[in-house]
């Protein structure tokens, strides 16, 4: 009944023994080998405790389980070992169950066990508890299944939130229950509860409303509410001080990045309102993503650091939600960074947990518009058209379907299928117009490449001189350089300059993606241009980070240009700190500081066989045998 190691005293209690009784009897079962000889105390075999334990009547054992809940209790054993024996006993509406159980999930929250919170809530509710205590249990239960399960929280959430009367903790209960309901496929009634609950606060409660302001703006990436009304402009100098502030100035710094602001400034903005991790005390997963999204369309670096809390802080609170949510975004911004095996990775475990945490399918439309991004920049063009096709258009503006549509028209390209990605391109300017900022979407460098190869050359220059204008005022170097690749290649040899533009512009940028497609862009129009032996050092780099980033379509196509002008391209892998992807730097870091891989593992949330591959091509690309060399390899790079 008390399970292994239980504590000696309250097993005498429970057996109806003195405490020598209880040490004879023990003694005599360790000598039949029934019981360790050792501490704890438990039984040497699993399956005669699972006999013993079945052969005691159902009735009997509810009953004893009761008992031990209580002994327990006075013994001040640790609320969640009351909780375990409560979950096995009958329901007979105590109030004093209910208060164990509420107190043992509110003990499992603060460790991360969202799961046994749920578990002991739950069963709290069928006590049952009273008329009064309902609505609280509801609320709690609520909180922990937003971490857990998607649905489960709205429907909680929901039946909570009509039963509150005090419009602050309605207002605090809203913030939740929308987003439940905005994730699950209820973006209306999300917006509705939001803008309800908002209202209704007294003028004290500015934080807090603003807090479901920023929400608000969120849900209108959905598709809910007119982007116009959005005054965001307003917080752009507004103090960043408090979780409504840093919430507010997010969204305005992700909303100003899509309409083209200067990533400078957008950046610093983004910056103010993670507080170096301090939003995530009160958002993880939805409004902390805005302003790691804008670091990373203005390729900065801290973002880095910023996932990293974030994804720590959602494994401490044990959110199957949030750790979902910095899976899809973080694989995102891998992609950017053109570190695409990652990428792929976590997109691919994103996609999973969405489906465990309950996602509707509008949410899903991110999952499926990135996976045949990366599918497509690693040459599988195939992959990338059966990805794109498990979701579709739902015939309304979103954020998530702008993304998506923003891929489609990538793969339609690659398809060669011009005519439907020029179509596709008619209808991202007409319903995302206002996302002028190409770091965002980029999609017009497809509607380019598309007029340019259906001899529309003079629509096309038009359209990637248009994109070049807006990158260079948001001035990231990621979208200038692809900007300026995109109009240099149209141009042909003319266009030269502009290549040799966008080499230098993404040199130091962490986009090396970008970068390879750029010395791949001017090799070839240098070899056009009759300059073979000028070609071959820009595509001989090109194939190297090629071949690092993962991107095995370009490798191909860089490689028969090599042998266009005249040279063997070498088949050995490019070496040297450089060649080490930002997840494989992170995996050397740690083992150089003599971490095992299980810590390693444990430190960055993956499992040891990933930390295993990653030392691998560590040691193989920087020409060594062993983690003793590390330190003085990296130090040596």
């Amino acid at each position: 009944m008390l399970g292994e190691g239980a504590d000696r005293s309250v097993l005498a209690a429970l057996a109806g023994l003195d405490e020598p009784q209880a040490a004879r009897a023990a003694a005599a079962l360790s000598r039949a080998e029934i019981l360790r000889a050792e501490p704890p105390l438990g039984f040497v075999h699993p399956l005669v405790r699972d006999a013993v334990y079945q052969d005691v009547p159902a009735g009997e054992r509810e009953l004893m389980h009761e008992r031990a809940a209580r002994l327990l209790a006075e013994a001040h054993a640790p609320a969640e070992q009351v909780a375990a024996q409560l979950l096995a006993t009958p329901s007979r509406g105590d109030d004093w169950v209910v208060d164990r159980l509420a107190e043992a999930a509110r003990e499992a929250l603060k460790k991360g066990a969202a799961d046994s919170a749920v578990a002991y809530l739950s069963r709290g509710l069928e006590e049952p508890a009273s008329p009064e205590r309902r609505p609280e249990l509801l609320l709690e239960l609520g909180h922990a299944e937003v971490l857990t399960s998607g649905p489960a929280a709205a429907r909680h959430l929901r039946e909570a939130y009509e039963a509150l009367g005090d419009p602050v903790v309605r207002g605090q209960t809203a913030r939740l229950l929308g987003l439940a309901l905005l994730q699950t496929g209820f973006r209306e009634e999300a917006a509705q509860v939001t803008r309800e609950a908002a209202v209704a606060l007294p003028p004290e409660q500015s934080d807090l409303r603003g807090a479901l302001e920023a929400f608000e703006f969120g849900i209108g990436l959905f598709g809910v509410g007119a982007r116009e009304s959005f005054e965001l402009a307003r917080y752009r100098d507004a103090p960043v001080d408090s979780p409504g502030s840093m919430m507010l100035a997010g969204m305005e710094a992700l909303y100003w990045t899509y309409a083209d602001g200067p990533a400078e400034q957008c950046a610093r903005m983004a910056l103010d309102a993670f507080g170096g991790g301090k939003i995530l005390d009160w958002d993880n997963g939805f409004l902390s993503i805005a302003p790691q999204m804008v670091l990373a369309f203005a390729d900065r670096e801290e973002v880095l650091d910023a996932w990293e809390a974030s994804l720590e802080d959602a494994h401490r609170r044990g959110s199957l939600y949030a750790i979902s949510s910095v899976h899809l975004w973080h694989g995102f911004n891998m992609i950017l960074r053109g570190e695409l095996a990652e990428a792929e990775e976590e997109l691919a475990e994103a996609w999973e947990e969405f489906e465990l945490w309950g996602f509707g399918s509008l949410a899903n439309v991110y999952c499926s518009g990135f996976l045949a991004w990366v599918k497509l920049e690693r040459g599988d063009l195939e992959g990338a058209r059966r990805a794109l096709d498990q979701s579709r258009d739902p015939g309304f503006t979103a954020d998530g379907v702008r993304y998506w549509l923003n891929t489609k028209i990538a793969v339609e390209v690659g398809e060669g299928r011009l005519d439907e990605a020029l179509a596709t391109a008619a209808q991202l300017e007409r319903d995302y117009g206002w996302v002028a900022n190409p770091a965002v979407g980029g999609w017009r460098a497809f509607q380019a490449e598309a007029l340019d190869r259906l001899d529309r050359r003079d629509e096309a220059l038009e359209v990637a001189a248009e994109e070049l204008r807006r990158a260079r005022e948001w001035g990231g170097p990621r979208s200038v350089g692809r900007a300026l690749r995109v109009l240099g290649t149209i141009w042909r040899q003319q266009g030269i300059e502009l290549l040799e533009e966008a080499v230098q512009t993404l040199e130091h940028s962490p986009a090396r993606l970008e970068l390879a497609k750029a010395l791949a862009a001017l090799g070839v129009a240098l070899r056009h241009a009759r300059r073979p032996a000028d070609a071959r050092e820009p595509l001989r780099r090109s194939l190297e980070l090629a071949e690092v980033c993962g991107a095995s379509g370009l490798v191909e196509h860089v490689r028969s240009e090599l042998y266009a002008t005249g040279v063997r391209p070498r088949t050995t892998a490019f070496s040297g700190l450089d060649a080490l992807t930002a997840s494989e730097r992170r995996v050397a870091a740690l083992a150089a500081d003599g971490q095992t891989n299980r810590d390693i593992a444990q430190t960055l949330f993956v499992t040891p066989k990933t930390v295993e591959v990653h030392l691998s091509n560590v040691y193989r690309k920087l020409a060594i045998r062993s983690r003793r060399e590390l330190p003085s390899a990296l130090a040596a790079a």
